[in-house]
């Protein structure tokens, strides 16, 4: 990650924002994130999609109220995008009804780590298994290729919809609001803070 980061770094690019959606994902990405920063003063930020999500809802986005419904329509929606929807298993037996209420069954089993992740920043800051497949979240599959193709489209406008509440532009504005306050003002401030940047 951090490679790919320096050659685009290396090309120009300042405004750099890493997408993740699952789990411990941040223990790498946040690493990274520091680790250029500290290397090059410039400031690149890692978006969680569940955060995403929270905010374009805050701004009018409307994706109803089940989470993990919306989650697996985004999903259905990024294949849409990227032209890879037959990637996505259709599976005629599949008993959505039955799939859901194991889920919520054995999530409810394991209440006990609602309160354990209070404790710390987020997945990763205790080990744990799934006893069911069902219980981790992700995809739930088409009966038909009709249907994957109508929850493509549905997906693929719910994301649209996203991207457009939530705003990257502004938040890209904030990155640079915050390159401009340490490079300016904090830097100047500090003279054990100046370093050689080699790729600047």
């Amino acid at each position: 990650m951090k490679t790919l980061v320096y050659a685009f770094y290396k090309l120009g690019f300042k405004r750099i924002f890493f997408l993740s959606m699952h789990g411990p994902a941040y223990l790498t990405i946040n690493s990274v994130c520091m680790d250029f920063f500290h290397e090059t003063q410039n400031p690149i930020c890692h978006l969680e999609l569940g955060h995403v999500m929270e905010i374009a809802r805050e701004n009018g986005w409307e994706c109803g109220e089940d989470r993990m419904e919306t989650f697996t329509d985004l999903m259905y929606g990024a294949y849409k995008a990227m032209n890879q929807l037959e990637f996505i298993p259709v599976l005629p037996d599949f008993d959505r009804e039955a799939f859901l209420t194991k889920r919520r069954e054995g999530n409810a089993k394991q209440w006990f780590k609602k309160d354990l992740h209070k404790l710390n920043s987020g997945t990763g800051g205790f080990g744990s298994f799934y006893a069911e497949l069902e219980e981790h979240g992700g995809l739930e599959y088409s009966v038909t290729e009709e249907e994957r193709e109508q929850r493509g489209e549905k997906g693929l406008k719910l994301l649209q919809d996203m991207i457009e509440k939530f705003d990257p532009r502004h938040f890209s504005t904030l990155l640079q609001a915050l390159d401009q306050a340490v490079n300016e003002e904090i830097v100047p401030r500090y003279p054990h803070l100046k370093m050689d940047k080699p790729y600047k």
